[in-house]
């Protein structure tokens, strides 16, 4: 295999890794939260995709949503106030953990 073929493979390895990370460990929302099953969490991770930032972007100011899911499978119920700043904590983990992918294929 050439050494360029080797490099391609190297970063759609850390493309998936980067998308994976997003899903299945998710961004850490620091606090002590209550489930919809009456539950304490202390902080839950959140998924921080793309589409779950658009989908919490069209959510976090309507009172008729009081809770997200999070990625371990908890319903964490959510004040307006609460998902607005989750929503910030997953947009700025999204663009740093993107940047350090995108700096590790640029360095390869």
């Amino acid at each position: 295999m050439s050494p360029e073929y080797l490099r391609i493979l190297e970063a759609e390895a850390i493309k998936k890794n980067f998308e994976s990370n997003c899903i299945n460990i998710g961004a850490e929302f620091t606090g002590t939260f209550t489930t919809t099953d009456e539950t304490t969490v202390v902080n839950p991770h959140f998924q921080y995709d793309t589409i779950s930032r658009n989908l919490l972007l069209e959510a976090k100011d309507d009172n008729r949503i009081p809770y997200w899911r999070s990625v371990e499978n908890d319903n964490i119920i959510l004040t307006n106030e609460q998902k607005n700043a989750l929503y910030e904590v997953l947009k700025f983990t999204y663009f740093s953990k993107f940047s350090e992918s995108r700096y590790m294929i640029d360095n390869l």
